[in-house]
């Protein structure tokens, strides 16, 4: 068994504190994209994809922690996490309404309600006492067979995206979406658990937060250009290039003895 005794990261009041920066950003778009929706002639700007890219980085980190802290509270984490990856869907759907000038329809005023509500209750439980326990490590073997699982999914999505622009004529389905935010939910899981056999993999633990976000952000892209009927244009043949490359890294990281 294998304790975690408290340290920088697990600092009640630090944690707090992200929570609270974070809802603060929460609100402060939901705000914003109320106003949006009801206007009904704005489409948003590059930088509300980078907000959202942001809200997604600064809300996973503040999970991390709190998980360390509470590693009970399985609900709330398994919430917190729908929350990060619909963060990350939310940075594609804006980056593709923008450059294609969409304006913001009906739902957006009430996309973030529950993000807000589970940052609140994080907020709270960051700051009740932290009850001594301990966690058990995942088994290495378990953590190899997903990792191999998460890539043999990218790499299957890769050789679809390549043909799928090398085509030119095909837009994606509707179900592209949700499998793509499933894939970006494994990828998730396994580098928790990467995260909990290697915590000192800094570099490599922030490699894959990117593309956990990114393969998400891939999910909302193709969303919107299913409703839009849009086509897959340059660049995509190239977009699982680097979370390919970090799961290849985490296994072998794992792998060795």
């Amino acid at each position: 068994m294998e304790t975690h005794p408290m340290n920088a990261t697990t600092n009640p009041v630090k944690i707090a504190k992200s929570f609270s920066r974070v809802q603060s950003n929460l609100t402060r778009m939901d705000g914003n994209l109320t106003q949006w929706e009801h206007s009904r002639r704005t489409y948003p700007h590059p930088s509300v994809r980078d907000s959202f890219t942001s809200m997604a980085t600064d809300l996973d980190n503040a999970t991390l922690a709190l998980k360390d802290l509470h590693p009970e509270a399985t609900g709330l984490m398994d919430n917190l996490k729908e929350d990060t990856l619909n963060l990350g869907v939310n940075a594609g759907m804006t980056g593709a309404m923008s450059r294609s000038s969409s304006v913001f329809g009906s739902g957006w005023s009430r996309d973030l309600d529950s993000s807000i509500e589970d940052t609140r209750q994080a907020l709270d439980l960051a700051t009740q006492p932290a009850e001594p326990g301990q966690s058990t490590p995942p088994d290495p073997l378990e953590v190899l067979k997903d990792l191999s699982d998460v890539q043999a999914d990218l790499t299957r999505w890769d050789a679809s995206f390549t043909q799928w622009q090398n085509s030119g004529r095909i837009y994606p389905s509707p179900g592209v979406s949700q499998e793509l935010k499933e894939v970006a939910g494994a990828l998730y899981d396994a580098r928790d658990a990467v995260r909990a056999l290697h915590p000192d993999q800094t570099e490599l633990l922030k490699s894959l937060q990117k593309d956990i976000i990114k393969v998400a952000s891939n999910a909302g892209t193709t969303r919107h250009m299913s409703s839009q009927s849009s086509t897959f244009g340059r660049g995509w043949r190239e977009t699982m290039d680097g979370p390919i490359s970090d799961v290849r890294q985490a296994i072998d990281v794992i792998a060795e003895v």
